[in-house]
């Protein structure tokens, strides 16, 4: 089973992209996307579930999609559509830009 998520950067929608992933990859699976979105130049990733608020931060990158977003019970070929808001640090020293002060 596929499943689509959404992963939005907090406040910069023009990161906002979609991909799919199979039910059953892990977390990781997302931040190395987006990680290869921003040029690997980030760190101190946070993700957030839904919504951005204390409750549904994301922390374990090796949990399956399967167990966050609770789709693999359905047991149908269909993609299910899902959202994932980030925020990150820019690694120090990679890139003059994320580093100006």
């Amino acid at each position: 089973m596929r499943i689509t998520i959404t992963t939005k950067m907090v406040c910069l929608p023009v990161f906002e992209s979609t991909d799919e992933y199979d039910i059953n990859d892990e977390l990781y699976a997302v931040v190395d996307r987006i990680k290869r979105r921003h040029g690997s130049t980030i760190s101190h990733i946070r993700l957030w579930k839904t919504k951005v608020e204390p409750t549904t931060i994301l922390r374990d990158l090796l949990k399956p999609l399967s167990s966050i977003f609770g789709d693999g019970e359905k047991g149908c070929e269909s993609s299910s559509a899902h959202c994932i808001y980030y925020d990150f640090s820019p690694e120090e020293g990679k890139c003059a830009i994320l580093n100006a002060k």
